[in-house]
């Protein structure tokens, strides 16, 4: 019997909700083809944002999908089971903590029934979890793909055997509270040195993400982190700032984004902000080895920023490395296509000596400098939105305005950057007083290609080298950049002997879907040339 769904879903806690979140919001399924039931209405309404079909009944579920997803508690999980009535599912997956697969299979009387079960934690809800999964019961290479498919939207897969899933429940299912416990220590301690709560806040959360972030990167072992971290106490009194530099930013010099979903967010404003509040803001989140996140909104949009110190072009060998925020999608790692939201780096030598990034700038050529689909000396103009202006939704659910921020460009084009439902702030840099933005630099070929055909999953295809957020951080090498492949507007080498200031702009106008323009963002950049010990 053909069934009229591809996945159903028994229960809508958190767990299911996680789940259906995953499935919806990355595009993997169309929501038409996902149905959950649960006996709660109102658990049932907090999914109608997702457009998922949804009943009250369970046997009506299990009947009509292919995969059954039981997402019930360990309490509830006979009772749903005997709801189903005489339906005995083919395929299941199972995310209820403790219940065994042969256990499954004896409630349905049925043990050629095949079940994956899995732990997921709480941190699945964003995307961000820690997944134990055994699959060992289904053969078929496809259902394999697809069951892995399903819980990649959620975070981080570990397969294991059934056998270890305590293991992993004890570990990744009840690690997010022990964390969470750690976290509100640390804010504690904070607020009892005399920090306010807020800032002890931003602390603490981002000394846990950090320190998470160095052990995952695996460049050192934990011991070495430890003894590292505990040492600095001590490294302080051996300092010598006159003859050591830093490998890493010392400060923003210009922050000057263009309209973005992300602006006013990354870095925060705050009503009242100034151009130099908000450069220090930006300073603060990439400077050093900080690690926040900042974006530079659509095309054009830049950051300047400088080390303590001119970074030298060493013929032959890389000299900077810059962090982005780009991954490849799961199911096609091979392909390098997933969020690339490519910047373009440029670099000046401070030839008159001023401490100022007003001598010439020069860009460092990427793969795609000589592809004759990229646009050099391209100029855009963004224009303020009308604060009284009506918005105008569209039919696809994710558009706040349509027309929100309207542009033109040197070739005679118009559009707008619409806004979104996933960002509700202003797009517009409230800081700054002008009624238009304009930015000129090279414009790179759009990267993105729509691969639902409705504009409701796009894939974000990485260009080969030479620009910021076009590949992950892991692959250092294409993330590092040459001096020497700087050159002038007329592509002539500008064989400089180092740069005093870097430039990142974002380098493609296009919009993506419910993904929003195409901003890139940058957490830290790195001399490669000073050691980092």
């Amino acid at each position: 019997m053909k069934k009229h769904f591809k996945i159903g879903v028994i229960g809508c806690g958190y767990k299911g909700h996680s789940i259906l979140r995953g499935l919806v919001l990355s595009d993997f399924l169309s929501e038409k083809k996902i149905i959950v039931s649960d006996i709660s209405e109102e658990a049932l309404e907090k999914v109608d944002y997702l457009g998922v079909q949804t009943t009250t009944d369970n046997s009506y579920v299990a009947e009509n999908c292919e995969f059954l997803i039981l997402a019930v508690g360990a309490a509830n999980y006979e009772k749903a089971v005997k709801s189903f009535g005489k339906v005995l599912p083919e395929k299941l997956i199972t995310v209820v903590s403790g219940v065994k697969k042969n256990s499954v299979k004896n409630a349905f009387g049925l043990h050629a029934v095949k079940v994956a079960c899995a732990v997921i934690n709480m941190p699945c809800y964003i995307g961000s979890g820690a997944i134990g999964l055994d699959m060992t019961d289904y053969k078929s290479l496809d259902d394999i793909e697809f069951i892995s498919k399903i819980f990649d939207n959620l975070g981080t897969i570990v397969c294991v055997d059934e056998s270890k899933m305590d293991a992993v429940a004890g570990l990744s299912g009840s690690g997010p509270a022990y964390v969470f416990m750690f976290i509100d220590s640390l804010i504690d301690a904070g607020v009892k040195q005399g920090l306010p709560k807020s800032e002890a806040k931003i602390l603490a959360v981002q000394t846990v993400v950090g320190a998470a972030e160095m052990v995952q990167r695996e460049e050192q072992s934990l011991s070495e982190l430890l003894m590292q971290s505990c040492g600095h106490e001590c490294t302080v009194e051996v300092m010598h700032e006159d003859v050591e530099y830093s490998p890493f930013i010392d400060r923003v010099v210009e922050y000057r984004p263009a309209p973005g979903q992300f602006v006013n967010e990354m870095p925060r404003y705050e009503p009242g902000d100034t151009e130099a509040d908000m450069i220090r803001k930006a300073t603060d989140c990439i400077s050093g080895t900080n690690d926040i996140m900042i974006s530079l909104g659509g095309f054009g949009g830049y950051v300047t920023f400088a080390f303590d110190h001119t970074v030298a072009n060493i013929p032959g060998e890389p000299d900077i490395r810059i962090w982005g925020n780009c991954f490849y999608e799961a199911v096609n790692p091979d392909a390098q296509g997933g969020s690339a939201e490519p910047g373009i780096v440029m670099v000046s030598y401070d030839v008159n000596d001023n401490s100022l990034p007003d001598d010439p700038w020069y860009e460092l050529r990427g793969s795609d400098h000589s592809n004759p689909l990229t646009l050099s000396d391209y100029t855009i103009t963004y224009r303020r939105p009308e604060p009284d202006r009506t918005p105008a939704q569209d039919d696809s659910g994710f558009i706040d305005d349509l027309y929100y921020i309207p542009w033109s460009d040197s070739r005679g084009y118009e559009g707008f950057m619409p806004k979104n439902i996933f960002h509700n702030q202003s797009y517009w840099p409230l800081w700054l007083d002008a009624a238009t933005l304009t930015f000129t630099g090279t414009c790179l070929p759009p990267n993105g290609i729509d691969r639902s055909g409705t504009g409701r999953y796009y894939v974000l295809y990485s260009y080969a080298w030479g620009y910021v957020d076009n590949h992950p951080n892991d692959l250092a090498g294409l993330n590092s950049f040459d001096i020497s492949n700087a050159v002038d507007a007329c592509g002539r080498p500008a064989n400089l002997p180092g740069a005093d200031f870097i430039r990142v702009y974002t380098a493609v106008n296009q919009y993506c879907g419910w993904l929003g323009e195409t901003s890139t963002e940058i957490s830290r950049a790195q001399d490669l040339h000073i050691s980092l010990y």
